[in-house]
């Protein structure tokens, strides 16, 4: 189940990901953020990975949603 949550939430990032890569310019934030949380987790630090996660979510999002509601 675990494997197959994972891959569908994968075909759903993978058409976001030319974005973020591309036009948004966002790749080195992001990774930064992805070594954030993964330090974050192995130190069993729980509240600042549930932040920081959110923060992450958060802030690309509304930078995929700006973008795009500019090109309409």
């Amino acid at each position: 189940m675990l494997h197959s949550t994972v891959e569908r939430l994968n075909r759903q990032a993978v058409r976001y990901l030319g974005f973020q890569y591309g036009p948004l310019a966002y790749r080195q934030t992001s990774e930064d953020q992805h070594d954030m949380l993964l330090q974050f987790i192995e130190s069993k630090n729980k509240n600042a990975a549930l932040v920081l996660l959110r923060q992450h979510i958060e802030d690309a999002g509304n930078l995929l949603a700006s973008y795009l509601k500019e090109r309409v």
